[in-house]
């Protein structure tokens, strides 16, 4: 047997399948386009979708977790506004002839690293936030669906890390526990996973093995362990 030593975000015992969250690929070169105005207009289209996406993570995250918990997203939709991050959205496209697919991220990437580099916890979860509301938009301006995580349940979810709207999208019914690699107790995602009331285990390390796929694990929220 092989034990995990993590931290633990939600109280209980989870005991399943263990199945790996394999995020749809999101390409990171750029793809030069012919007429730069029309991918700029493609982008404000598409951000326009992504605003209402996110203002349902937040009326579904209300319902079932209080107003308090779903401000998380009234942040997600501000970030979509920042002029700034717009602005850079534009500029990347304008001046390399980019896709707004790779815009997107790279323009977000750019503010998150910033970010990141601020010893605050406090910031540290805006850069995941940031990379979470670019990651809906280029999934959006590339037409890949939200998908339900853990709809080929019942499982235990493993991933490097979980986003808010990871957590969102859970399967509530079929995922009994969540495990990570990385993450913090105090991030937006474990915040969301304790209100949730499932069993989850941050910070496991790059012990998790996607080979063990399929096999049974005990997540011990209690005591951090897997």
């Amino acid at each position: 047997m092989v034990t995990l030593t993590g931290k633990g975000v939600c109280a209980g015992i989870a005991i399943g399948k263990l199945c790996f969250y394999k995020r749809k690929e999101r390409h990171l070169h750029r793809i030069e386009v012919l007429d730069v105005q029309a991918e700029i207009q493609r982008f404000w289209q598409v951000k326009q979708k992504a605003q209402e996406q996110v203002g349902a993570l937040y009326e579904k995250t209300l319902k079932v977790a209080g107003e308090k918990n779903a401000m998380i997203f009234l942040v997600h939709q501000m970030m979509l506004e920042d002029r700034d991050y717009c602005s850079m959205v534009e500029t990347i496209i304008r001046q390399q002839k980019a896709d707004a697919e790779y815009a997107v991220l790279e323009a977000a990437e750019g503010f998150a690293r910033k970010i990141s580099d601020i010893d605050d916890p406090y910031m540290k979860e805006r850069a995941i936030d940031i990379r979470d509301v670019a990651g809906q938009l280029s999934d959006l301006l590339a037409g890949r669906e939200q998908e339900t995580l853990g709809s080929n349940g019942p499982i235990v979810l493993a991933a490097e890390e979980l986003s808010p709207s990871d957590i969102v999208r859970l399967d509530k019914k079929r995922v009994l526990g969540v495990v990570t690699a990385c993450g913090s107790v105090q991030s937006h995602a474990s915040i969301l996973a304790k209100t949730a009331g499932i069993p989850a285990v941050v910070s496991a390390g790059t012990s998790l093995n996607p080979d063990d796929e399929g096999k049974t694990v005990i997540v011990d929220g209690n005591n951090g362990r897997v």
